[in-house]
């Protein structure tokens, strides 16, 4: 169908996308931006997510926090990103001389009985709902709990964390560049070695400090 309509490159964002044979994209310009469970066949272009994890882990450390509980979210396959960044923080443990846990959560009772069994002074969540889970749990958010974010997107209320902003953007004008290149010089079908560009997220400084935030939310 693809060539028939004058496709001549594929932008891939699936994992099912890792399962085309060399037959498949003979005459098709491939190039891999998405998540997956194993690594693609293809040219790579993502987010940074090991190099981005120790940064943040490192920030943690820097402001004191010697147990941080990182908390990712259940996903239905295991995603590279995770692996990612558990072996961010076993390297950063070893590295900063801390306890770091990783948890991975499929629901906020789950995160928030790792929570207490963990007795974390530093959290590393995933997203912005685990901060709202443990705030509705009553935790207490001051100087001496820090949390940011592993993928900050917008919150809500005029609430700002600190954390991880993936550049979506600066991914799709690099992946497209690079596939107005393949296309333009021919280069089809399943890669002898396959290149990888790496994008790293940039870190946004908190502007709510946690202690205020209960006349916020």
């Amino acid at each position: 169908m693809l060539r028939n309509r004058g496709f001549r490159g594929i932008f891939c964002a699936s994992t099912s996308f890792c399962e085309l044979t060399a037959e498949d994209v003979t005459d098709l310009c491939v190039l891999s931006c998405g998540q997956y469970d194993v690594k693609p066949p293809f040219h790579i272009i993502r987010q940074n997510i090991f190099e981005s994890t120790l940064e943040l882990l490192q920030r943690l450390v820097q402001q004191g926090c010697k147990r941080i509980l990182q908390s990712l979210v259940n996903h239905p396959l295991p995603l590279l990103d995770d692996d990612s960044r558990r072996a961010a923080a076993l390297l950063a443990a070893e590295k900063f001389k801390v306890k770091i846990k990783t948890a991975v959560c499929q629901t906020e009772a789950e995160m928030l009985a790792e929570f207490r069994k963990f007795q974390p002074d530093g959290i590393a969540a995933f997203h912005v709902g685990q901060y709202y889970a443990l705030f509705n749990a009553g935790v207490n958010f001051t100087n001496s709990l820090k949390f940011v974010l592993l993928h900050k997107m917008a919150e809500k209320w005029g609430l700002e964390l600190g954390g991880l902003v993936h550049r979506n953007h600066i991914l799709g004008i690099i992946a497209s560049r690079r596939m107005d290149y393949m296309i333009r010089h021919h280069l089809t079908g399943i890669q002898e070695n396959p290149e990888l560009i790496s994008i790293s997220p940039v870190w946004y400084e908190a502007q709510t400090p946690l202690e205020t935030l209960k006349a916020i939310v």
